[in-house]
């Protein structure tokens, strides 16, 4: 379990890396108003909580933090504001991603949090690498000039085939015709 980020507090964490006491303390100073918040004082300390919400492999390095809801982006908080978890990464490492440019998983995978699996290029660019059409809305790839997914089609078949012969065996069962099962 993680400790308190307070230095010299070796309590375990409760919320937002601090212990019941010092969690208590921050939501009394922001019920009455007053800004006092130690984990902002010091762009380190935020620079290694980021660092152990990270997960490191010889590939990706995946991000286990807070994520923006509905997506697989992360996202960090961070001198009192809030941070897309690749971008932080990015700006910690390689410095400032120059304006107009975006930042492009080399890797694919949304969770990845490492730098050098990052590039920043134009929104342009961005967009002709993977055309939003190439894959299906399970992740797999689409048949070339079509909104089809192979994968896709062959289960909707097999079970459109099953479910046809289950009709076929119900109406023999029960002396019915085959179209009046299942509608």
């Amino acid at each position: 379990m993680r400790k308190c980020s307070r230095i010299g507090c070796d309590r375990f964490h409760v919320a937002l890396d601090l212990c019941q006491i010092h969690y208590d303390e921050h939501r009394s100073y922001q019920r009455r108003g007053i800004r006092k918040n130690k984990k902002l004082e010091s762009p380190l300390t935020d620079v290694k909580r980021f660092w152990d919400k990270v997960e490191m492999s010889d590939g990706c390095w995946t991000w286990r933090g807070a994520r923006f809801s509905g997506t697989d982006r992360g996202q960090f908080k961070a001198q009192g504001k809030t941070h897309k978890a690749y971008r932080f990464s990015y700006e910690i490492i390689k410095g400032e991603i120059p304006q107009g440019l975006t930042i492009d998983h080399l890797c694919r995978n949304p969770n990845c949090v490492n730098p050098w699996h990052l590039e920043a290029i134009t929104q342009r660019e961005n967009n002709l690498r993977v055309p939003r059409d190439q894959f299906c809305s399970r992740g797999h790839q689409r048949i070339a000039g079509t909104r089809r997914c192979d994968i896709c089609s062959k289960e909707v078949s097999a079970l459109r085939k099953r479910r046809y012969k289950l009709a076929k065996e119900s109406a023999h069962e029960f002396s019915l015709e085959t179209r009046s099962i299942g509608k």
